[in-house]
This record gives C-alpha cells, sequence and structure tokens, in this order.
C-alpha cells in the first residue's frame, strides 16, 4: 500500500488468514488515509531534534518567529539539560529522543530542569547589573 507523502513508498499493513480479512484492513487504511486520520508507524522512530528543524521550516512562521524558534529549539531541546533534585543531578536530552518514547513525565522533568536553569541565569543576570550595570546593560543592548 502506498504511503502518503513518500514519494511512492510502499509498506505491508501485515499478513492475514483470509483474502477477506485482508481485504477488510485495507479498505480501513485507505479510509483513514482518506479522512486524513492516517499516522505512520514508523514516524515516531524520529528523534525530537531531528523532527523539530524541519517542522519549524515548514510550519508557515515568518523570519522572525522562525529564527526564535530555531533559537530556543538549539537552547533547549537539542541541548542536554541538567536537573538538580537534592543532592542528585539527572540529565534531561529530550532532543535524542524518539517521538514516541517522550512521556509526560519527560516533559515534566524537561520544564522542571528548564524553569531551574531559567530561574538561575535570571539571578546571574541581575547580580552581574548589581555589580556592573553599564557593562550589563550595554550587553544585554547588544
Amino acid at each position: 500500500m502506498p504511503i502518503p507523502d513518500s514519494g511512492g513508498k510502499t509498506r505491508s499493513i501485515g499478513t492475514f488468514p483470509t483474502k477477506r480479512a485482508a481485504d477488510d484492513a485495507l479498505a480501513i487504511e485507505r479510509g483513514s488515509i482518506v479522512t486524513g486520520t492516517w499516522v505512520d508507524p514508523d514516524g515516531g522512530a524520529v528523534s525530537l531534534g531531528d523532527f523539530a528543524p524541519t517542522f519549524i521550516a515548514t510550519n508557515g512562521y515568518r523570519e522572525r518567529s522562525r529564527a526564535l524558534n530555531e533559537r530556543l529549539l538549539a537552547q533547549w531541546i537539542t541541548t542536554t539539560q541538567l536537573l538538580a533534585v537534592g543532592a542528585s543531578h539527572h540529565a534531561i536530552a529530550l532532543g535524542n529522543r524518539p517521538l514516541s518514547s517522550i512521556t509526560a513525565q519527560n516533559v515534566r522533568l524537561w520544564h522542571t530542569a528548564v524553569a531551574a536553569e531559567s530561574r538561575r541565569r535570571a539571578a546571574a543576570r541581575h547580580q552581574r547589573a548589581a555589580t556592573s550595570p553599564k557593562a550589563v546593560n550595554a550587553a544585554i543592548r547588544a
């Protein structure tokens, strides 16, 4: 059966005990393609870090929004975030994970790490601004 948006590639939907069962399964697959509800079963094997740049590039963002999203992707998704929980540290590399393996728990841990790192950076900027405001403000404007 041809895979949608694949340039004519095909894949098997399996083997069946009877021709009738195969025809029924094929009709269901074709119906989901026609209605737009078909999901590529191999699509989840792609990592978030590989999927996201293509998504950003083809999603119709204007230039500044696309640049911002690409910067945020590089800063927070494709890099490994460290989460300190008590005395232990956890490395969270969300961009390296296949899409199908990302769970709500992974996203919660990643979000916690990003929020903690953002607070740490803001506190460091505030501290630098208090000690040398002219240099910090010049760097911010640049």
